[in-house]
Formats: C-alpha cells, structure tokens, sequence
C-alpha cells in the first residue's frame, strides 16, 4: 500500500451518495454528491455508487493513482463483515443485499460496508472532535438519534454488527411509543423530531408566542431549529422545551458514560454545530454530568462535532484504511 495515496469513502443516504477522494490523513481532497435515485431500484443505485466512484477516481487524475480501497457508510442494520446490508427503510429492494462483493468485482479495489452512524463516530475520531483520543462515543441528533461508540481506537459493534443503538436506550417507559417498538426511547425525547413535536404539542395548548410567530402563526411549520430560535429570543415556552431536552439527553448520556468512560461525548446534527451552541451545550453539559458517576464525569468532555455531514464520508474511508493495515 506504500504507493497509494488516497482512499475512497462513500455515504449512501436515501436522497444522496455522497462520494470523497480521501488521503491518509483524513482529509477530503476532491467529492462529489448525486442524487440517489432509489426509487429506480436497487440495480440502479448500486450502478450509481460504482459509475460515481469510478468518477472520482477518473477526476483525481493519472498522477493520484488508484485508491487504495472504498468504505461504504450505509443505513442498516447490515453486517460489516460479510457486507451485507440485511434491510433500510430507505432503500426499498435492498433486504439481504450484498453490496461491499458487487462493488469489489466491478472495480477490482478492497470494499468494505459499515453502518453509516458508526462510520461518521469513526470520522470525528480520525479527523474531527475525537482527534487524539481513543475512546468516544457519539451522538447525531437528527430525524432520530444515531450513535456510534470507539474503545481503544477501534470502533465497538458487538457480536452481531448491532451496537450502537444510543437513540433506543429507554429512559422513560412510560413515553411515546418509537419506531423500534419499545416505549420511551431516547429519540423519543431528544431527535430533532420530538423536539419539534413536543414544542407544536404546547404551542397547540396555549403559549408560545414568539414560536409561533416564528412559525408564521401555524403550529405545523415549527422545527427544532425554529425552537432554537425562539430559545435565543427568550421564548419560555421554547426554552422549557430545550430543559426537558437536555434532562432527557442528561439520563442518556450520564448512562453512556458510566458504562463507557469516555474520554468524549461528540454531539452531532444541525443544532450542535450551529454558532451559538455554547448556550445550549451548559444546561446539557450541567445535566449530562450531574447524571454520572464522579470519576468518569471528571474525565469525560462533551463536544460538539466538527466533520457536519462530511462525517460520514471520511469515517467510512478511515475505516476502510484502518482493515487494509
């Protein structure tokens, strides 16, 4: 591999490929988004992910070479080993689909599959937040609440390719029922989604005024982002709604640090990484703490992500790296 220069990472979402020329040191030095297409069916998608790589390989030009090999972040659950994806919602025909072996006999480079939470937890360790630690663990506030977790530099995916469900940590089984089934799950609370629901749920009651002017007078148009604004504007209702939150993250991420002990906690999604986090993060960072035992809560530092969404891009190129060692 001594006269390689660079890798292949790719994020394959259900709207988006996303596909980054990656060199040894994490950093993206060319890429290039498509449309998925996943509605012209699995054939289709993975011709795109094979034509968009050879693409990125043809723009890198003669004096890069060829990569050294691909990773592939993919939603799941799938299996890393075999490469198998085993089913996603948003990738209709792909139920037990060999994707990382197709993609390897096309282009005749080392492939390799990994759920794309874990691989963007593995980018904010190689090349973001987690930079010079070996043990993290992230969380990706979005539509629900992903999670990856690193022990000793290595990314943790337990027997059967499933851990690093930190979204479905029950932590009220009394709540809302979830996707997953149980109730009271984490994402339950603390997804983008169930914050905008919560705040749409108070503001149909009564209150939230700024919200809801914020909203254009329509409790169906308010967003996690549109309560974060009202939160700065010094909206009571909205700021209600984010305490609940950070309680909520509170119990989650003090458990995930007593289990783990890690040296950091990286938040990822819109909200976390927005200018004005700091705001946000003491009342989380004040609950999350409180939750822990002392001794961990010492060591552990909670951040926000660096890498947005080139997290998973890069993660899946570094994981690919780090098998090819």
């Amino acid at each position: 591999m001594a006269d390689k220069k660079y890798l292949i990472g790719v994020d394959l979402g259900g709207t988006n490929i996303t596909f980054a020329a990656v060199d040894f040191r994490g950093r993206i030095t060319r890429k290039l988004k498509i449309p998925t297409q996943a509605s012209r069916g699995r054939d289709a998608v993975m011709k795109r992910i094979i034509d968009g790589i050879r693409q990125l390989v043809l723009e890198q030009g003669s004096r890069a070479g060829r990569p050294a090999g691909v990773g592939i972040g993919s939603p799941g659950p799938l299996n890393s080993r075999t490469g198998v994806i085993y089913e996603t919602p948003n990738l209709p025909g792909f139920r037990d689909t060999a994707l990382a072996a197709p993609v390897h006999k096309a282009l005749g480079l080392p492939v390799y599959l990994e759920n794309d939470a874990n691989a963007a937890a593995f980018g904010e360790l190689w090349a973001g937040a987690g930079r010079r630690v070996e043990n993290l663990v992230m969380l990706t506030l979005g539509t629900g609440v992903g999670g990856g977790i690193i022990l000793g530099g290595r990314l943790y995916s337990g027997v059967d390719d499933t851990a690093g469900e930190l979204g479905h940590m029950v932590i009220d089984p009394t709540g809302p029922v979830c996707g997953c089934g149980q109730k009271g799950c984490l994402e339950q609370f603390a997804s983008a989604t169930a914050i905008a629901r919560r705040a749409r749920q108070a503001v149909e009651k009564g209150g939230g005024s700024r919200l809801l002017k914020l909203a254009a007078g329509d409790p169906a148009n308010i967003s996690a982002k549109l309560v974060h604004e009202a939160f700065f504007l010094g909206d009571a209702l909205a700021r209600k709604v984010w305490l609940d939150t950070c309680r909520y993250l509170g119990i989650g991420i003090g458990n995930y640090i007593n289990i783990f002990n890690p040296q950091k906690v990286v938040l990822g999604g819109g909200v976390m990484t927005s200018g004005r986090r700091k705001a946000l993060f003491e009342p989380l960072k004040k609950e999350a703490l409180a939750r822990a035992f002392s001794r961990p809560a010492r060591t552990a530092r909670i951040v926000a992500a660096e890498l947005g969404d080139e997290a998973g891009v890069i993660g899946a190129a570094g994981l690919a790296l780090q098998k090819l060692r």
